[in-house]
């Protein structure tokens, strides 16, 4: 009884988000009857973020991340705290309501075909229910689907296919089906060529430092995806050029038989004569030995091992404990007292991070519905003889509305904070950092303890189309899933830090919007190709492109 309670409250949280998606639906087909095609919203849409005064946009962009986020945070919330402990049970169907056969039948078992390397015990893991479980008949085009999309995600398939076959020798009262799963495996062993920039992103190394291609890192990469059929990655890379790196690492998602507990194990070496010592106008400034170009500014040493726990199919936990050792040169030290702090030129210490993961995306690397939570707390110096103490709380949500068969919405939020508030240079992030970037500020970092992101984005599927090219010799390579998708965005962020430098004042604590419009290039092995032409606050245009989905 107090189950199914609980499940009733849930409800009622669901209930109040799908009245606001549906009202955000009468919204957008309001527009359609007025500009009669899905098409003529997207232009229409895309000239607001040019012509919008800025400081309307600020208001607007404050009350619709703050009341979205509150809906979005307080639903997903909700759900990640029931599905912790009632997942598998809930979503096949309340233990209250009353089975019959004539409205529900018997899993007997589940068949797989297709999965040549990978084993049958990681497919089944991502059904959301059990051999002999009951399962109502008006449920198995929703069952389908989402065993497809949990399939896909593990990244180990090109193409999922599911349904329920009857089974003719079942005798009594209650039917029973076969669940049948046809697979299609992707290429798993990828040695390939690295060739990549050694600046944040391809803008800062275009438009920043003149496409130096002194700046390009290049070596080999070898991956192995599915080393065992267990799902297990396993990765080499060695790379010269501006930045010589090696590093490896393994993950074993299942170490145990009720397949909930994982380890992994990583390990990297990198060595720099030029690296971001600090930054000035909000652009980071490179320092490089001129007495002799061949010493090594900077040299850097990871360790990490964590412990991976996956109670049900859409919740992760994951405990990481890590040693840093870094070190640079005495003249970079001097350039920069405040990198390590005190003049400092070497940081080592052991770091412990607790993450938390609810992801219910349809397709992790493009999703169009669903939703994302996550938590991060991570405390750098653990020990006295530790050179920092710092502690991180990181929080990352998002919702994806799908508005028609054609139209997708979709909003998020980023904020990390870090105590204490002075923090060394190597150790401070902010806006402009691992991928956290406000577009229309591509060029720029701002740095600080305490940052806010949101971005909100509006698609439009203009093209679906799959190819069969009959060249390629590899039957993984031989179905090549093609889509085009125009956008127009908005996004928001703002970062705090008490002790920036004069000259970096213009873009930390203020409220930074930006926006713009851009078009999606999707494709087959999770890749994404963006394209974007974004504004910002100082009235700067451009256009960047990326290699990764937005949101």
């Amino acid at each position: 009884m107090k189950q199914y309670t609980l499940y009733k409250q849930f409800q009622k949280v669901d209930k109040a988000l799908d009245v606001f998606g549906c009202l955000l639906k009468k919204v957008f087909f309001n527009f359609r009857e007025k500009y009669l095609f899905e098409k003529e919203v997207i232009v229409a849409l895309c000239y607001l973020p040019m012509k919008m005064n800025l400081m309307l946009l600020k208001y607007l962009l404050l009350v619709f991340y703050c009341f979205l986020g509150g809906v979005c945070f307080g639903q997903m919330s909700s759900k990640a705290a029931f599905f912790e402990s009632t997942e598998r049970q809930q979503e096949i169907t309340d233990s209250s309501k009353a089975k019959f056969p004539s409205t529900h039948f018997i899993v007997k078992n589940i068949i797989t075909k297709g999965n040549h390397r990978t084993w049958h015990k990681i497919i089944q893991r991502e059904v959301p229910f059990l051999e002999h479980d009951t399962i109502a008949y008006s449920d198995t085009a929703f069952f389908c689907r989402r065993i497809e999309e949990n399939v896909f995600n593990t990244k180990l398939f090109l193409k999922v296919k599911a349904r329920f076959i009857p089974d003719s020798t079942a005798k009594g009262k209650w039917q029973k089906f076969h669940v049948f799963i046809r697979l299609e495996e992707r290429w798993y062993l990828i040695p390939y060529p690295v060739i990549e920039f050694a600046d944040r992103t391809f803008t800062e190394w275009y438009y920043n430092n003149g496409a130096d291609i002194k700046r390009i890192n290049y070596g080999i990469r070898v991956t192995q995806n599915n080393t065992s059929g267990n799902n297990d990655p396993l990765v080499f890379s060695a790379q010269t050029g501006f930045l010589k790196r090696y590093d490896a690492s393994y993950r074993l998602p299942y170490w145990d038989k009720a397949q909930l507990s994982g380890l992994s194990i990583s390990a990297a070496y990198s060595t720099n004569r030029s690296f971001a010592v600090y930054s000035q106008k909000n652009k980071q400034v490179f320092f490089k030995d001129t007495k002799d170009s061949t010493n090594v500014a900077r040299q850097r040493t990871v360790f990490g091992i964590s412990y991976t726990r996956r109670n049900g199919i859409y919740t992760y936990h994951e405990a990481v404990l890590g040693y840093n050792a870094n070190r640079i040169s005495d003249s970079a030290a001097k350039a920069n007292p405040d990198y390590y702090l005190n003049g400092a030129t070497t940081q080592r210490f052991f770091v412990f991070r607790y993450s938390f993961r609810y992801d219910r995306r349809n397709f992790r690397f493009y999703p169009t519905k669903g939703y994302f939570l996550s938590a991060d707390l991570e405390q750098q110096g653990l020990l006295k003889t530790d050179d920092v103490a710092i502690s991180i709380a990181r929080f990352k949500a998002a919702k994806y509305f799908t508005l028609s068969k054609k139209l997708f919405f979709s909003i998020g939020t980023d904020v990390i904070t870090s105590f204490p508030q002075q923090l060394p240079y190597s150790n401070i992030l902010g806006l402009g950092y691992q991928l956290r970037i406000v577009r229309g500020y591509d060029k720029y970092v701002v740095e600080g303890p305490i940052s806010f992101l949101g971005k909100s984005t509006l698609r439009y599927k203009l093209y679906e189309h799959e190819f069969h090219p009959r060249f390629m010799p590899l039957k993984q390579f031989r179905s090549m899933p093609f889509a085009l998708y125009p956008k127009v965005f908005l996004d928001a962020g703002y970062v705090h830090n008490n002790f920036t430098s004069v000259s970096n004042r213009e873009f930390t604590n203020s409220f930074l919007p930006g926006g713009g419009i851009g078009i999606d290039m999707v494709t087959f092995y999770d890749i994404v190709f963006r394209f974007e032409y974004a504004i910002n606050k100082k009235l700067e245009r451009g256009f960047y492109f990326y290699l990764m989905a937005d949101i």
